[in-house]
């Protein structure tokens, strides 16, 4: 799935748009200039399941019996997917006491662990608000705790 959506840069501009009321729907970071598939998310999802399983071993004969229950599975896993790297983006911009930032081997052992295809993500949605949102903080000098003591 991941590999598809890297291959078909013009279907992402659809599928992962912020503007839900535009027809023509950019990627802030897209330069490919490849067509999407579809004008619809529904149909994109489609277009995918046909590519991933109808040539299948295990899934074809499934697929071509109910094509429209794997368009739904492939809009499920997009989510899925996205829930995921939303959380692993979060970790890896947390610092904390045992994370050296100096150390290029800290987030290594990270990298993989729990979303395997973080990278590509990264690539296609790093760009996107509502997919990686930034994390603000108050000034590490701030004590709030103490503050609120106070009070």
């Amino acid at each position: 799935l991941v590999a598809y959506l890297m291959a078909h840069r013009g279907d992402c501009r659809v599928l992962f748009s912020e503007n839900k009321k535009k027809k023509n729907q950019t990627m802030q970071d897209d330069d490919s200039g490849s067509q999407p598939s579809s004008k619809e998310k529904g149909g994109i999802h489609a277009i995918i399941a046909e590519e991933i399983f109808a040539k299948d071993a295990q899934y074809s004969i499934y697929y071509r019996a109910h094509p429209q229950k794997f368009a739904v599975a492939v809009g499920n896993r997009l989510t899925f997917l996205k829930n995921k790297y939303r959380v692993q983006r979060s970790r890896f911009n947390q610092t904390g006491g045992g994370v050296d930032p100096t150390d290029p081997t800290a987030a290594a052992n990270l990298h993989g662990e729990q979303l395997p295809t973080y990278d590509d993500l990264d690539e296609l949605w790093r760009t996107i608000p509502s997919y990686a949102p930034k994390a603000f903080s108050s000034d590490h000098k701030a004590d709030h705790s103490g503050h609120l003591l106070s009070i």
